[in-house]
């Protein structure tokens, strides 16, 4: 059996004054600092930090040897620890401990087997290793990581400390890295930048060695896993401690050891050398990654955002001055938005509409084209307060390349969305005056929004009235076929205030901003999601926009107090009916049928003819079974103010249904079906229940073997529908009675 020292009691008194002592010098140390170096914190280093000079001296070599007793648990100990059978590994060695309590070597193993049985009890035996042994560094890491856990840091930092102080921590390799990997992230967690970025240093030295064993050190394994990260933070810290050169060749090493980064690290670089006050070279770096993202959203946003500390984009516009690329396009965009963001919305109207006039005679006025060209001419027009101009250069613009329509419609959706004040109709684009060569490009985009609406007959028959006419000015055909775009936007975010940044451009068009946010969420960044979200929030805490989606994302942390309350906020300052009713949309998204009433309500008495406010409070009393006579009033008036929306047209119906009035409710969700292009699969089994109550079972096998099919070939939201249906489908096959919706009580 292996010996193991024997401490006595007085050894183990002085064990715990000791400790007592080291707490109250490192508290001491944190307290004068600052004081006495008069640096802030992210500016001292670790020598400025005063740690312990050095360990307390370990107690007096044990006169005697263990007992027998004790050195017999503790070998079936260690035995059942190696064969991972912890309880049993407890049992003994703890009966050891109890018989010989001065051992670092038995307290350590005790604390090994205690890891997640019971850490709080790990940590009692992990802290008497540490105070019989000052020098055990392994026992000292294993503490520092309990406590790291417990949101601890201050504790955590101070063993961490203490840790490079020992002797396996001057032999370098895995531990040392671990150390000094925990010990960056708590420094830099408390702003000692400076000390973090020593620390990440010496793990990146470390690692270029790769010479260490990594059983035990998940960190590590982790890290090796995605050696850039760590080099990224180093540079990232160097920027913040003023040391740019250092900086800037860790992001230049970054580039050549990652190259597929190599784009994304020149925004950093550029933001280096303008804190070093070169600001021609910054400038041409920081361009040349708006043009090589295509004049992406994010890339413009940050190029505006490095020179906020430097005279803001006015001083922009002037570096932008001296590189003499006009006829880039990217370089008319990013300068239209300099001009926007200076307050000069009339010349940021007059660059935006130049992009791509300098590429017409080379045939590649298209390639000009694009989501960025789409927003920024929005944002101009909108800044100079000039809706129907804007509306005249969407339909130039649409007219001039049908096939980028699915490019220019994001801009129509930017115009009609319900999350601002006056969203545009398709009404009200019919009625507009234009020119005689845009009537059939207006004919079909005013189709296209109701389309988009859920009005598929009436949409229809406008795109193709403008199919129809032959208009030379405009060739729907090219348009049909224009691909699709891919609205998530995620290819250079790395941070959450890079990813803050782009949700706040694309306030102004949810839908982009929610294709954006899931696909953050299915990338597993929801974490980063929600930091970026509070940030945004906190400086637009009323924005609808802003606040739905960060709703959404709330929701799906399950943290539903917290979405309804962000909620809460914009609907305080909503003003207007179409704004409460996206606010409405999107409690009844969260579950929270309730406000989503109150704010419906709200919404009706402002504007009693707003058909999507009829329609969704309607709905939502009909399916409940309450107010039935308010709901069918609400949802009559719905269906005369757009009498071909197949969604008004379910609701209404389904009303009827609950009220008992079958043919009526066949009636209308049949004329629902009609209009419906593709059908809902819901709508198809609304309208089944009703034939059924009607006396017409074969027509209602039809309606519900569509609505199979159409969940096979489309999907449902609801995942027990096609169950439903399929057992209504088998119990009229065998003459039985069929389990379609009850009626409502008369109400």
């Amino acid at each position: 059996l292996a010996r193991f020292p024997v401490r006595d009691a007085a050894m183990l008194t002085a064990g715990l004054l000791t400790a007592g002592l080291l707490s109250g010098c490192a508290t001491n140390g944190k307290k004068s600092a600052g004081a006495q170096l008069g640096k802030p914190p992210e500016l001292q280093t670790l020598a400025d930090l005063q740690p312990p000079a050095k360990l307390p001296l370990a107690p007096a070599a044990p006169t005697d040897e263990a007992s027998t007793e004790a050195l017999e648990h503790y070998a079936q100990g260690r035995d059942a620890l190696l064969k991972n059978q912890k309880a049993t590994a407890i049992e003994h060695l703890a009966t050891a401990n109890k018989l010989d309590p001065y051992s670092a070597v038995l307290a350590r193993d005790l604390g090994y087997a205690e890891l997640g049985m019971d850490d709080a009890k790990a940590q009692t035996a992990f802290l008497q290793a540490c105070r019989i042994d000052p020098n055990d560094a392994d026992s000292r890491l294993q503490l520092a990581r309990l406590l790291l856990a417990k949101n601890q840091t201050a504790d955590a930092t101070d063993e961490l400390r203490r840790i490079r102080l020992t002797a396996d921590y001057a032999d370098g390799g895995g531990l040392a890295a671990v150390v000094d990997l925990l010990l960056g992230q708590c420094l830099e967690q408390n702003h000692f930048n400076t000390a973090a970025l020593e620390c990440y240093e010496n793990v990146i030295a470390i690692a270029d060695e790769r010479a260490y064993d990594l059983r035990g050190r998940p960190e590590l394994a982790d890290l090796l896993g995605r050696p850039g990260i760590l080099i990224l933070r180093a540079a990232d810290l160097a920027t913040q401690c003023g040391q740019y050169a250092r900086a800037s060749a860790l992001y230049q090493r970054l580039q050549k050891q990652e190259p597929q980064s190599a784009l994304m690290l020149e925004l950093r670089l550029a933001r280096t050398e303008l804190a070093a006050g070169d600001r021609t070279s910054a400038t041409k770096r920081a361009f040349a990654y708006v043009v090589a993202s295509n004049s992406a959203t994010l890339s413009v946003a940050l190029f505006d955002e490095l020179y906020q500390p430097y005279g803001g984009a006015s001083a922009a516009l002037a570096e932008l001055e001296k590189l003499k690329t006009v006829e880039l396009a990217p370089y008319q965009l990013l300068v239209s938005h300099l001009q926007l963001q200076s307050g000069d919305a009339k010349a940021a109207i007059e660059t935006v509409n130049g992009v791509g006039r300098s590429a017409v005679g080379k045939g590649d006025a298209g390639a000009a084209i694009n989501l960025p060209l789409v927003r920024q001419t929005v944002a101009a027009y909108r800044a100079a307060d000039d809706s129907d101009g804007l509306i005249r250069e969407l339909l130039r613009r649409t007219a001039a390349d049908p096939t980028k329509w699915h490019t220019w419609e994001r801009g129509w959706e930017m115009l009609t969305h319900f999350g601002q004040p006056k969203p545009l109709s398709a009404e009200t684009l019919i009625k507009l005056s234009v020119d005689p060569k845009l009537a059939a490009v207006r004919n079909f985009v005013a189709g296209q929004l109701r389309v988009s609406q859920g009005r598929q007959a009436s949409g229809a028959e406008l795109t193709w009235a403008a199919r129809n006419e032959g208009d030379p000015h405009f060739d729907t055909e090219a348009a049909y076929q224009s691909p699709t775009l891919n609205l998530s936007d995620l290819d250079d975010v790395t941070t959450s205030r890079e990813l803050a940044v782009l949700i706040d451009a694309y306030r102004d068009d949810p839908e982009l901003l929610t294709a954006t946010v899931a696909e953050a969420l299915r990338s597993g960044q929801k974490r980063m999601a929600l930091d970026a979200f509070e940030t945004v929030a906190a400086a637009r805490p009323t924005d609808p926009v802003i606040a739905s989606a960060y709703a959404q994302v709330l929701a799906a942390d399950e943290q539903r107090s917290a979405a309804s309350t962000a909620l809460e906020k914009a609907a305080a300052a909503a003003q207007t009916a179409p704004q409460i009713y996206f606010i409405a949309s999107q409690y009844s998204g969260i579950g929270d049928d309730k406000s989503s009433e109150r704010l419906l309500r709200k919404a009706h008495d402002l504007d009693a003819n707003f058909a999507p406010v009829c329609n969704d409070l309607g709905y939502l009393l009909a399916d409940q079974g309450r107010d039935l006579s308010m709901a069918e009033e609400l949802l009559q008036r719905a269906v005369a103010l757009e009498p071909d929306n197949a969604a008004y047209l379910d609701s209404l119906g389904w009303l009827l249904y609950k009220r008992g009035k079958f043919a009526e409710a066949a009636e209308r969700l049949e004329k629902a079906v009609k209009v419906s292009t593709p059908v809902d699969p819901v709508v198809l089994d609304h309208a089944g229940d009703a034939l059924y109550q009607h006396k017409q079972p074969n027509e209602s096998a039809q309606r519900w073997q569509q609505a199979v099919d159409a969940i096979k070939e489309r999907g449902t939201n609801d995942p027990q529908l096609r169950l439903r249906v399929e057992q209504k489908l088998q119990k009229l096959k065998d003459k039985a009675p069929v389990p379609v919706a009850p009626v409502a009580k008369a109400g």
